[in-house]
């Protein structure tokens, strides 16, 4: 989604803010556009200090509510002519959330206990703040926490990136790659958006000898010993079989 002028001037306002008062924070995903433009409209945040994130969000005039009614459902029938089947399958998979969606009330994800979970909005443009990283299960719709050690690293490990005119905390590489390849897995039910294949091998064709024994131990926290497939899967570039092959693995 490209930003308005407002909307890119509380972009950069806002993270200037957090690295002003040296927060710890990372954006977790699909940040390399900004300030300019925010891929689906939302951007994804970690962080130790939910509150503040919104504190500062609020005092540059983003709001903690949604749209009113009538603008929601204008927003559902413009998407639905621009994306109807996106809609048609939102709408089938979870019909009730995307009721109480169109009533402006927050659907994002179950709550889990012992995990704060806020957004703030600027029209159109959503940051979603977190405290801990969590995945659906392969099993049901329930999510599942993160383990501590995933949810520290990205924070402790967390990199000032320079993007233009802005500068804005990131994911190390082998944080972001674990990141993705986890969402893709267990969020995305294995079906890698295009955006998440592509950043994963190209991040990957490029890492150090570092950050890939970090990688690994890493997605041992999450794969076990079926870690290897992974790696398998992106040096073959193959990750549309991934979580076929997972769930092949005997000892997975």
């Amino acid at each position: 989604m490209k930003l308005d002028d407002k909307e890119i001037e509380n972009v950069e306002e806002f993270f200037k803010e957090l690295n002003n008062k040296n927060l710890n924070y990372l954006a977790l995903r699909k940040y390399e556009e900004l300030p300019y433009k925010a891929k689906d409209g939302d951007i994804d945040i970690l962080t130790d200090n939910t509150e503040e994130l919104v504190r500062i969000g609020s005092s540059l005039g983003f709001s903690k509510d949604r749209n009113s009614f009538t603008k929601n459902l204008l927003e559902i029938i413009k998407k639905s002519l621009n994306k109807p089947f996106s809609i048609a399958k939102t709408f089938y998979t979870n019909p009730k959330g995307s009721i109480r969606r169109i009533f402006n009330e927050d659907i994002t994800t179950p709550r889990l206990r012992g995990v704060e979970e806020k957004k703030i909005y600027y029209n159109d443009l959503v940051i979603h703040i977190t405290d801990h990283v969590h995945y659906k299960s392969t099993e049901d719709s329930r999510r599942i926490l993160a383990s501590s050690k995933i949810n520290e690293s990205l924070i402790e490990n967390s990199k000032l990136k320079n993007l233009d005119s802005l500068s804005i905390k990131t994911p190390s590489v082998s944080d972001e790659l674990c990141h993705l390849v986890a969402r893709g897995v267990f969020d995305y039910n294995g079906d890698f958006p295009d955006y998440y294949k592509n950043k994963i091998y190209e991040m990957y064709s490029s890492i150090s000898e570092e950050e890939e024994d970090r990688f690994k131990e890493l997605l041992e926290e999450i794969f076990f010993q079926a870690s290897p497939l992974v790696i398998d899967s992106i040096e073959y570039q193959n990750l549309d079989s991934l979580r076929q092959n997972l769930r092949e693995f005997s000892d997975y």
